[in-house]
């Protein structure tokens, strides 16, 4: 088993924290007993067979700004694993780059830019919480886990349509973004819609990113997006 949890920040500046779970069944590891696990040979060259995910920033060229690396049997207790990644932290601050160890059955790597230095255990901690939620969630679908829509309130009245994310679904892509960043608000009158989907086609697909600042593969990747009417709660429409 290979479990990492990775803050990553992406070209475009945002930031969020991707957790990864893979099985190696019956796979062979050349040299290595799970035992003993190595974990920067599971991490870097053998990391199984991907069975569950949760990665809010898109992969794919991103910055890693730390990581947490977790190598055990398939079918380790969550406990031991708990229990190792605590007993890990004892070591804290970083006395070596990345830092290394095998506790118990468990192999655990942690490691992150000098810029965090002084932050290790915030870090860690932060780290270690969001792995073992991808852990406790076990394995039923076999690849990512299915997310909800993010849910927009739509006021449609004579003049046009106003578009606002819900609080909920705000918090969710704010824990992407960071900092103090807030939904925007896209307001976009009847005539206009009218006009811009006679050549550009759909509107609803230019109005998502203003909306969550962030791209339509992002989007995508959190579940889509649900329309839902501001005064009647009636499903409007879904994307995609």
């Amino acid at each position: 088993m290979y479990l990492t949890a990775q803050r990553v920040k992406s070209s475009h500046g945002l930031s969020g924290i991707n957790t990864f779970l893979y099985r190696h069944s019956d796979e062979d590891v050349p040299q290595m007993s799970w035992d003993k696990p190595d974990v920067a040979l599971i991490a870097d060259r053998y990391p199984g067979s991907l069975v569950q995910r949760k990665d809010p920033v898109l992969p794919g060229g991103n910055l890693i700004m730390s990581y947490l690396d977790v190598a055990a049997e398939d079918g380790s207790a969550e406990d031991a694993i708990a229990k190792a990644l605590n007993d890990f932290e004892g070591e804290l601050p970083l006395q070596e780059w990345p830092l290394k160890r095998v506790v118990g059955r468990i192999g655990i790597r942690f490691g992150m830019q000098q810029g965090l230095a002084g932050y290790e255990r915030e870090e860690f901690r932060e780290l270690k919480e969001h792995a073992l939620d991808l852990l406790s969630e076990g394995t039923d679908t076999g690849c990512s886990t299915p997310l909800e829509p993010l849910n927009v309130k739509v006021v449609i009245d004579q003049t046009g349509f106003t578009f606002d994310v819900t609080d909920e679904s705000a918090d969710r892509v704010k824990a992407i973004h960071g900092g103090k960043w807030a939904p925007a608000r896209v307001v976009i009158q009847r005539e206009t819609k009218v006009e811009f989907e006679q050549i550009h086609g759909d509107v609803i697909p230019h109005i998502i990113p203003p909306l969550v600042g962030l791209n339509l593969e992002q989007v995508r990747a959190l579940g889509g997006v649900r329309f839902i009417d501001s005064r009647s709660r009636r499903l409007l429409r879904e994307w995609p």
